[in-house]
């Protein structure tokens, strides 16, 4: 049945092959996570939310959720945040200097969400801030970089990682991001122990030339529901995206 549903989710997809995400659906992976393109929606709580001072290749002291949030089978209220663009979940995991790996891969860190794993530098400019908003059952929690540049370019980037309580799916949303540097960039996730995950995407975003749909789009990677249940979500989703775009257009 998952495979129906993959199939479905892929030809939900299709209707908007014309101006198709950068970030293409992906999954199952081996835990029951998929991936999917959204809409655009940016919350931008670089003022409004608690600021984190990191220096270059960092990982934060442990910060809190606000709710508790299950992550490959495992209830976690809070997380660390490495200036080279991913969170995690466990302490004391290596900063990610200074290429994304390959996900998944075994050696620190793991228990990663990646929203864009680089070498950035947030030590030289930029904001990096999170906030817990909503009603409870219904929360999130956005990790944003705002206008961080890259290490070795200069470039600015702006990107969300949002985690949502109760669905305990995990949403990325992506500014304006600069061409960037000839490492590699990975989005995606990893378990504690880095032997399974979903890859987004891994590649040097400076060396392709559909580098500019990364920016101002939104992921969603959701656990795997009943299958009836995820293929609506697909449909729905595609669905969504596609109107959303008509009436840009």
């Amino acid at each position: 049945m998952r495979h129906i549903t993959l199939v479905l989710l892929l030809l939900a997809a299709a209707v908007c092959a014309e101006s198709a995400s950068f970030l293409a659906p992906a999954g199952p992976d081996a835990f029951g996570y998929v991936g999917a393109p959204i809409a655009a929606n940016l919350r931008d709580v670089s003022s409004t939310g608690t600021s984190v001072s990191l220096e270059d290749d960092e990982v934060s002291s442990a910060l809190p959720i606000g709710f508790d949030f299950w992550f490959y089978g495992v209830s976690y209220n809070q997380f660390y945040i490495s200036s080279n663009g991913f969170l995690t979940f466990l302490p004391g995991q290596d900063d990610g200097c200074c290429d994304g790996d390959p996900i998944p891969h075994p050696d620190d860190p793991n228990a990663v969400v990646a929203g864009l794993w680089e070498d950035l530098d947030p030590e030289s400019d930029g904001t990096i801030a999170y906030e817990t908003s909503g009603s409870p059952g219904s929360r999130e929690l956005v990790v944003g970089f705002y206008e961080v540049p890259y290490w070795d370019s200069g470039e600015l980037v702006t990107f969300e990682m949002i985690l949502h309580e109760t669905s305990n799916s995990i949403e990325f949303q992506y500014g304006t991001l600069g061409p960037g540097n000839e490492d590699a960039n990975s989005i995606g996730i990893e378990n504690q122990t880095g032997t399974v995950g979903l890859q987004v995407y891994r590649g040097s975003i400076i060396d392709n030339d559909s580098n500019v749909l990364l920016s101002d789009e939104g992921y969603l990677i959701t656990p795997t529901p009943e299958p009836a249940s995820l293929s609506l979500l697909g449909l729905g989703l595609a669905g969504l995206l596609c109107l959303r775009r008509r009436l840009a257009g």
